[in-house]
């Protein structure tokens, strides 16, 4: 093994508006990154705001 790990557990990717209101929420398994998950959560809802010119992403 390269540095992987078992990890248990979940994470949750969060999408709000600039108000800091759910949009969407992608729940994932935890040894899924963080960046794959938000690029998942974007790929598979983004059709669905047509109106949305700018995205901004916190690590936090």
């Amino acid at each position: 093994m390269m540095g992987e790990q078992k990890v248990n557990g979940r994470k949750r990717q969060c999408w709000v508006d600039t108000n800091g209101f759910l949009v969407r929420v992608l729940v994932h398994p935890a040894d899924i990154s963080d960046t794959a998950g938000a690029e998942w959560l974007l790929t598979a809802h983004y059709q669905s705001f047509p109106r949305m010119h700018e995205i901004r992403v916190d690590e936090g």
